[in-house]
């Protein structure tokens, strides 16, 4: 068995992804989470080819960008899907994933002014974050099964349930109308292994 280290911060954001893939496929790894300082005693190693996290380390070997990584470890662990065409819908949902979280990130994380703040949730809950969300929901739907692809969970599922995740503990509003996805996040927490994770999860804001 290889060993793993993922090396991140101590948040939740895209990496969050691969530590569940490792959780829900029972696999041991090291979750190396990062402090600020933590990281600028990595990068003035040197061992950061881009100077930027998260990497995971496979028997010594350095890899690196977040959706590599969990592309790569969702195929070792048998949850990129047993097709093309099922690795195409991974692909679609995970990059929908990417675009949620990316127009999320500025009232998230990064808009301190609270009168803009507050226009760019409004945004979000408007406009943005519905525009993906009902794909999302339509695709789901379309499956037959309750998961994206298959009758498993794969690296969509999980990808969907953290940028669910993330959501309820900030805007629950934005996903309520979502059933099936509502669904998908209830029966992802309530697999044993994940419980068993979240339960012991650091609590953390993003």
């Amino acid at each position: 068995m290889p060993s793993y280290k993922l090396s991140y911060f101590n948040v939740r954001y895209c990496p969050e992804i691969t530590r569940l893939l490792f959780v829900s496929s029972g696999i041991e790894f090291e979750d190396n989470r990062l402090e600020f300082d933590g990281f600028g005693q990595l990068k003035a190693t040197g061992k950061l080819p881009l100077g930027q996290v998260p990497i995971l380390e496979v028997d010594g070997r350095l890899m690196i960008q977040s959706r590599a990584i969990q592309r790569y470890v969702a195929r070792e662990v048998g949850m990129y899907g047993s097709n093309n065409l099922e690795c195409l819908i991974i692909d679609e949902v995970t990059e929908t994933f990417d675009e949620l979280l990316a127009d999320a990130a500025p009232w998230l994380y990064r808009e301190k002014d609270p009168e803009k703040k507050a226009e760019l949730e409004k945004e979000y809950l408007e406009e943005k974050g519905p525009r993906r969300l009902k794909y999302l929901e339509k695709k789901l739907e379309s499956s037959g099964t309750g998961f994206f692809v298959g009758s498993k969970m794969t690296l969509a599922d999980l990808a969907v349930f953290n940028i669910l995740d993330i959501l309820n503990d900030r805007m629950p509003a934005v996903i309520a109308n979502y059933p099936a996805l509502l669904a998908l996040k209830a029966k992802v927490e309530s697999d044993e292994k994940i419980a068993k994770y979240l339960s012991a999860r650091p609590k953390t804001s993003m």
